[in-house]
C-alpha cells in the first residue's frame, strides 16, 4: 500500500462520483469497515486534489477519537485492495471522528456510529 502526503492547505474538493462503485463493491467495502475497530464512519465520494490529473471516488473514513490511524490503514488497507485486485485501486482519506469535510458525507458507505463519551471510570472496560 503506498502513502501519499497532503500539504496542509491543499484544496480537496467532494462530491457525487460520476461513475460510482457497484452496489455489490460497496457492500464489501462495508463489511471490511465494519470488521475493523477504530473506523466511526465511512463514505465514497468523488474527489479531486488540486493538482491531480482528474477526480476518482475515494474511500473517506472518520476514526474514532483514541485509534491510530496507521494501525487502522495497516488493517483495512489490504483487505479492501483484496477488493479491486490486480492494478485496481481505491484512495482512502483518513479524518479524526469529528473532522471529516461535510461535502464527503453525499454518499454514505457506513452509517456513523454513535460515539459514547465513557465516564472516568469505565476506562479500563
Amino acid at each position: 500500500m503506498n502513502e501519499r502526503k497532503i500539504t496542509a492547505g491543499t484544496q480537496i474538493l467532494f462530491g457525487s462520483p460520476a461513475k460510482p462503485i457497484g452496489k455489490v463493491m460497496v457492500d464489501e467495502i462495508r463489511q471490511v469497515i465494519n470488521q475493523t475497530e477504530g473506523i466511526h464512519e465511512a463514505y465514497l465520494p468523488q474527489c479531486y486534489i488540486l493538482g491531480d490529473e482528474e477526480a476518482s471516488q475515494v474511500l473517506v473514513l472518520g476514526l474514532k477519537k483514541s485509534y491510530d490511524v496507521k494501525e487502522v490503514l495497516e488493517e483495512s488497507g489490504p483487505k479492501i485492495q483484496m477488493l479491486f485486485g490486480e492494478g485496481r485501486f481505491l484512495d482512502i482519506l483518513p479524518f479524526r471522528y469529528g473532522s471529516v469535510p461535510p461535502e464527503a458525507k453525499q454518499v454514505i458507505c457506513v452509517e456513523p456510529k454513535e460515539e459514547k463519551e465513557k465516564k472516568w471510570w469505565e476506562i479500563w472496560k
